[in-house]
């Protein structure tokens, strides 16, 4: 039975994940901006609680313009995905959509759009890890370019140069990168 997640679920759910980074990175990311700051509207929806073996970040569609937020999924196991997915609450196969999943589920996925009669193509692969000492890199050559960590101190200069979408450092420091500007998860 699909759960959504709410309140106090959301932590116990993030906790849960960060077990499995840098596989569940992208939802895990998610759950971090919603338990810290105000964050896009969405649905944490779980195969089953407290126990779930997927779970999933569903954007709500508010405007014509939601329809590209990624829809993103995390699994540990392969059966209970398709299953899940399967389920129309979950997935809305009649609508466009963009899904972010970890590249070893891909023909699952497709094996779903083949039986909804849906066309999926792969658009992008982003590689995720984590790097745990900053010590353990390569020296930097005579550039005048140093390396390190990020703390809640660069929150000013991410801001003004980084045109992505966001860096929010979770109470471990870990950074993650989402939404319009940094935030502190600490601040």
């Amino acid at each position: 039975m699909i759960t959504e997640l709410t309140g106090e679920q959301l932590k116990v759910a993030q906790t849960q994940l960060k077990r499995y980074l840098p596989r569940s990175q992208q939802v895990y990311g998610c759950l971090v901006l919603m338990n810290s700051v105000t964050s896009d509207p969405a649905k944490i929806l779980v195969n089953k609680w407290p126990d779930f073996s997927v779970i999933v970040y569903k954007p709500l569609c508010e405007q014509k313009g939601d329809l590209c937020k990624d829809t993103l999924v995390f699994a540990t196991d392969e059966a209970i995905l398709q299953e899940t997915i399967r389920n129309p609450s979950v997935i809305d196969w009649t609508r466009y959509l963009c899904l972010g999943i970890n590249l070893c589920q891909i023909e699952i996925i497709k094996a779903v759009a083949s039986e909804k009669n849906v066309p999926s193509h792969k658009k992008s692969v982003c590689h995720m890890m984590i790097l745990e000492d900053v010590s353990k890199l390569p020296s930097v050559d005579s550039l005048g370019i140093s390396l390190s960590s990020l703390d809640e101190s660069h929150v000013g200069l991410v801001n003004q140069k980084w045109k992505r979408k966001a860096c929010v450092l979770d109470p471990d420091l870990f950074d993650m990168c989402h939404g319009d500007a940094v935030h502190s998860a600490r601040a």
